[in-house]
């Protein structure tokens, strides 16, 4: 039997409450943006969720990439040595793993 993992985030995005529902089924992973009006309450949400989630659209299913560190950081070092746009947050992890004696 395949279990199915889903998780609802809900962020202020100015001007607007939107929530990401994000499922797991297997190898493959779904998204779907839901736009609120005003702040939503817990019930709301769940009300919401139990009323809409047949029309959801949720994006293609595509299969999970699996995250190997010593490939992710040799390809964050090129990036950064190839000077790419990345949030800040991103910039100072890279060069924490480019930066560290004896790496080439």
């Amino acid at each position: 039997m395949e279990r199915i993992f889903s998780r609802l985030t809900v962020y202020f995005e100015n001007p607007f409450w939107v929530g990401v529902y994000e499922r797991e089924c297997g190898d493959a992973y779904e998204v779907c943006k839901i736009t609120f009006g005003t702040e939503p309450k817990d019930y709301e949400v769940y009300d919401f969720l139990l009323k809409s989630y047949p029309r959801l659209l949720f994006g293609l299913r595509r299969p999970r990439r699996r995250f190997l560190k010593k490939s992710g950081t040799r390809n964050g070092c090129r990036e950064k040595s190839a000077g790419s746009f990345a949030r800040p947050g991103w910039e100072q992890r890279r060069s924490r793993h480019c930066s560290r004696p004896g790496k080439k």
